[in-house]
C-alpha cells in the first residue's frame, strides 16, 4: 500500500519539490499553501507523514500542530524551519512533531528522512516497551558496537518520552562516532534545549564546536 504524505507549506517551490522527490519515489502526495488549507486537508484524509513549515503567514506551524494532535495523535509530523536556532523546532517536538530539517536541504535527505520515520513507526509498532527498557536495549546494542540498531531503539525512546534528553545525548554520541558531525550538533542542541543544565551535552558540544 501506497504512503500517504501532507505538504503544508507557503511557499510555491518548496511544495513543488517536495511533491516531486517524494511521488517519483511512489509516495501518495497533497500540499497545501497555508495551514489552514492544510487543516482542511488532514480533516478528510487520513497521512502516515506531514511536512509542515514552522513560518507561515496567519496560522503558524505550531498552531497547525496541535490541530494536527487534536485530529490524531498517530501521524508522522517533520518541521521544516529555516532558523539558525533549533529553539522553535524543539518546542514543535515537544508539541508531537518526530522530527526537524532545517532548510536548505535536498531531494536525498527528505526521502531518507521520510524512508527512515516510515521504517521506525513499523518496527514499533507504535507501542513496545517502557522507556527504560528501550532505553536498556538502545545501551546494549552501543556497547556491541551496533550502532544502527542503537539509533532504532533510542528514535522509539524518544517517541515513548519526547522530553527526555538522554536518547537525544546518545544519538549524538552515535553521529559523532560516525563522523557525522552536523547531525551530532543538532542531537547535542535538542538535549540542551531540554535541559539546559545538561553538562554532557554542553560539553560535548564544545567538544565538536570546530569539526565540519
Amino acid at each position: 500500500m501506497n504512503r500517504h504524505i501532507l505538504i503544508i507549506d507557503d511557499t510555491k517551490n518548496i511544495r513543488l519539490m517536495l511533491s516531486k522527490c517524494l511521488s517519483g519515489v511512489g509516495y501518495i502526495v497533497d500540499t497545501a499553501g497555508s495551514g489552514e488549507e492544510g487543516i482542511e486537508y488532514f480533516k478528510k484524509n487520513r497521512y502516515d507523514i506531514v511536512l509542515l513549515d514552522i513560518r507561515m503567514p496567519k496560522m503558524s506551524g505550531t498552531e497547525v500542530l496541535k490541530k494536527i494532535r487534536e485530529i490524531n495523535d498517530d501521524t508522522l509530523v517533520i518541521i521544516i524551519t529555516a532558523f539558525p536556532t533549533v529553539k522553535n523546532a524543539v518546542d514543535c517536538i515537544k508539541l508531537g512533531a518526530v522530527d526537524y530539517i532545517r532548510k536548505p536541504f535536498t531531494p536525498d535527505k527528505i526521502r531518507n528522512m521520510v524512508k527512515e520515520l516510515l521504517e521506525r513507526k513499523k518496527m514499533s509498532g507504535n507501542n513496545g516497551g517502557s522507556f527504560e527498557l528501550t532505553m536498556q536495549y538502545a545501551k546494549k546494542c552501543i556497547n556491541e558496537r551496533n550502532f544502527d540498531k542503537g539509533e532504532e531503539y533510542l528514535k522509539k525512546a524518544i517517541s515513548i518520552s519526547i522530553e527526555n534528553p538522554e536518547p537525544f545525548i546518545l544519538l549524538g554520541n552515535i553521529s559523532e562516532l560516525k563522523e557525522d558531525y552536523d547531525n551530532a550538533r543538532k542531537y547535542y542542541k535538542i538535549a540542551l534545549e531540554l535541559e539546559p543544565e545538561s553538562y554532557s551535552a554542553a560539553e560535548s558540544l564544545n567538544r565538536i564546536k570546530d569539526r565540519l
